[in-house]
């Protein structure tokens, strides 16, 4: 989950239905009331640019990241299970089995007014896989 210096979802050519053209990922994570990370794996130029957003609100924060292929940053793990020690009700850390091979990127927002919002990659990402490589989708409901 890596991204540009305008942020995530900021400069891409990322395909997304129903969304208004100055969507701001940061802006919908900040006011969330639940997020949902599922990913193959964790970054930390990734974390680095959602973590103010994400931490800043109050949401319920859920995250599950597959250690598969030794990509997932130690220290990004570390961050995300110290959290959860901190904050129990409100992280959740799990780490998804090895077998099958666990390959997703998908954002989950659920807004207070029940508004809910899935970013989904691709998994043909090329070289440095990103929002603004990737096919990214996202969908409102």
């Amino acid at each position: 989950m890596d991204s540009s210096e305008d942020g995530p979802l900021k400069t891409t050519t990322a395909k997304i239905l129903g969304l208004a053209a100055d969507f701001d990922l940061l802006e919908s994570l900040r006011n969330a009331k639940t997020v949902i990370l599922l990913m193959a794996f964790a970054k930390r130029s990734g974390w680095r640019s959602i973590k103010d957003a994400v931490l800043s609100g109050i949401s319920r924060v859920e995250i599950l990241v597959g250690l598969n292929f030794e990509i997932t940053d130690p220290n990004v793990l570390s961050d995300w299970l110290k959290l959860k020690e901190k904050d129990p009700y409100r992280f959740t850390i799990e780490v998804a089995p090895r077998n099958p091979v666990f390959h997703p990127m998908v954002i989950l927002i659920e807004g207070e007014d029940k508004t809910q919002l899935a970013i989904v990659g691709s998994g043909k990402s090329h070289g440095r896989g990103s929002f603004h490589e990737r096919g990214v989708w996202g969908l409102r409901r």
